[in-house]
């Protein structure tokens, strides 16, 4: 008996060893799944929403699918560093709400040229600017097409797509298609031309040699950094400098570049050719410099007293921080690490903003842009 009762309770005690062990590893597995779920979870949370590659190296208004599945452009901060923007059609596009809203717009206008296009059609040009098309119907895709494309669409595009945008945008679509009618642009001044043999015939220093060319017009042209340095060039791959210089040479590029001349012909740098404005004289912006106004106009709540540009703003510049416009070059682009180019290019407004607690007193701004893009901003 006490035998049996020893024997009894020496299994008991084993099964409790085992028991404790198969415990203790399903809680280590199970732990160590967890932790791997966890891990990989988190990783996978990091991912972000735009395309992988830095914005950096790429040029204003150039367009990527993002990771998440959307169209994502390159866009400028007030800063002019260079970002991923969501585009803002690409998203709502998707919605029946929204599909059904530019149906009836569609139905009240009554326009003609709604069923002379067909999605094919769209589809294909689409295609040809690289916009995504899959899944969308005429007026999702129409209105897409001039979301990311607006500026790099020609006069007849623009005619296909106008009668079936919502009715804001179709109103900045006509103004478009009679500025463009109305002022033919033969001289791209280098921004454009047309490839003289296949890109993917050409070799790499021809490919480096053309963007080299196209860097340097743009960015006289426009004063923003192409992201195309000879650094960046350098480390980048044949497929990828490729599809930079295709772009460079396609009729994208080449309606963006007229429309750029267009709009900024007038005495250049979106002002025209006088040098100074009134506040109440109209003046035009380039895209930098109207993300620069609006971002501090929002802020501070400022109103614009004046523009000055090239010798206006040399003068200008000298009278603000040295309170002499006569004083010697040598000093004022020392002390602003400037160097005359970048002074000659830039663009410059004075703001004026009423104190919150005084009404009666009145700040003044100086914004400048550099031809390097860095902006400089100064109370007077």
């Amino acid at each position: 008996m006490l035998r049996s009762q020893k024997n009894t309770r020496f299994y008991d005690g084993v099964g409790i060893i085992i028991f404790s062990i198969n415990i203790h590893t399903y809680i280590y597995i199970h732990i160590h799944i967890y932790t791997y779920t966890h891990i990989s979870m988190s990783k996978t949370e990091k991912v972000r929403k735009g395309p992988s590659e830095s914005a950096t190296k790429f040029s204003i208004g150039f367009v990527k699918k993002g990771n998440d599945g959307n169209m994502w452009k390159i866009v400028a901060t007030a800063a002019g560093v260079h970002r991923w923007g969501k585009v803002s059609g690409a998203s709502r596009a998707r919605t029946s709400k929204h599909n059904k809203t530019v149906k009836n717009v569609q139905n009240n206008d009554n326009d003609k040229n709604i069923d002379n296009v067909s999605l094919d059609e769209l589809k294909k040009l689409a295609k040809k600017h690289n916009v995504l098309s899959s899944g969308k119907s005429k007026g999702a895709l129409a209105l897409l097409l001039f979301n990311i494309r607006a500026t790099g669409l020609s006069t007849e595009e623009l005619k296909k797509i106008v009668d079936l945008l919502p009715s804001k945008d179709k109103r900045k679509a006509k103004e478009m298609i009679a500025k463009q009618m109305g002022n033919k642009i033969t001289d791209y001044r280098g921004l454009w031309r047309p490839a003289p043999k296949p890109v993917d015939k050409m070799t790499r220093t021809e490919i480096i040699n053309n963007l080299r060319k196209f860097r340097d017009a743009w960015e006289h042209e426009q004063g923003r950094n192409q992201g195309l340095s000879d650094e960046i060039m350098a480390d980048e791959s044949d497929t990828n400098l490729r599809e930079r210089l295709s772009w460079y040479f396609s009729d994208t590029a080449k309606n963006q570049a007229a429309n750029w001349i267009r709009y900024n012909q007038e005495g250049g740098g979106g002002v025209r050719d006088t040098s100074t404005h009134s506040a109440n004289t109209p003046f035009k912006m380039t895209d930098y410099a109207a993300g620069v106004y609006n971002g501090f106009k929002n802020r501070d709540k400022i109103k614009i007293v004046k523009v000055v540009k090239g010798q206006a703003a040399l003068d200008g510049i000298r009278k603000v921080f040295f309170g002499d416009d006569k004083v010697k070059a040598d000093n004022w682009q020392k002390k602003l690490k400037w160097s005359s180019h970048d002074i000659a290019e830039s663009i410059f407004f004075i703001y004026e903003r009423k104190m919150r607690k005084n009404t009666e007193k009145i700040c003044k701004f100086v914004i400048g842009r550099k031809g390097n893009g860095s902006v400089l901003g100064q109370v007077i």
